[in-house]
């Protein structure tokens, strides 16, 4: 909602960067982490972000300057794309009836342990995959894609700050780029004529 404080990461790519669109425009106030001096450079130029709101990557930097900057009280939503520490120092800064989405599958299926103490706050936690999402809540999904579409649209979010064009037969290299979530801008599978597909071949059952 508006006035609210948001945090997110590794906004110049993915979902966060969508993310990132949405809260500007409702006028939330947006917390990012980043990796590199590239990246803090981006979000100072072409996504508006205040320096002052650019955290870096580390747990212990993200706790400091988190409840600095909102007088101990935390944020209200965090979309976290992260794990480890730094999923587990995010999770101490949720603000009182905060809510905090973890994305993906991969901590969630590790079964960390987890600091029960926020949600004596009265903060809330949804682990959401976003194919299940679909797959069983579509017509919401739907309608949020639509929003977001609408947003492009009426020039209201920005566009990525760059797009690295890969071939069909680049698909492994196109995974390897965005594996780990702090790449810059997009990639994008762009077939040509004569591509070839390298695929393993079904295997029948054996009779025997």
């Amino acid at each position: 909602q508006k006035h609210e404080r948001v945090l997110l990461h590794f906004v110049t790519a993915g979902v966060n960067r969508a993310a990132l669109a949405l809260a500007q425009n409702i006028g939330a106030e947006v917390f990012v982490t980043c990796a590199t001096d590239e990246e803090h450079n981006i979000l100072l130029r072409d996504y508006n972000v205040s320096s002052s709101h650019i955290l870096p990557s580390e747990a212990a930097s993200v706790v400091a300057a988190i409840m600095s900057q909102t007088d101990g009280q935390g944020v209200d939503v965090t979309l976290s794309s992260v794990g480890g520490s730094l999923l587990k120092a995010c999770w101490e800064c949720t603000a009182p009836f905060g809510r905090f989405i973890q994305l993906g599958r991969a901590d969630l299926e590790k079964s960390k342990h987890l600091d029960m103490t926020p949600f004596g706050r009265g903060v809330s936690m949804t682990g959401l995959d976003t194919l299940q999402y679909s797959d069983m809540r579509g017509t919401i999904f739907h309608r949020a894609l639509a929003e977001s579409i609408e947003l492009l649209q009426n020039e209201r979010a920005r566009l990525a700050t760059s797009a690295k064009v890969f071939r069909l037969d680049e698909v492994d290299k196109a995974f390897e780029h965005i594996r780990g979530g702090s790449h810059l801008g997009s990639a994008v599978i762009l077939p040509q004529p004569g591509d070839e597909v390298h695929v393993i071949p079904k295997t029948k059952p054996s009779l025997g």
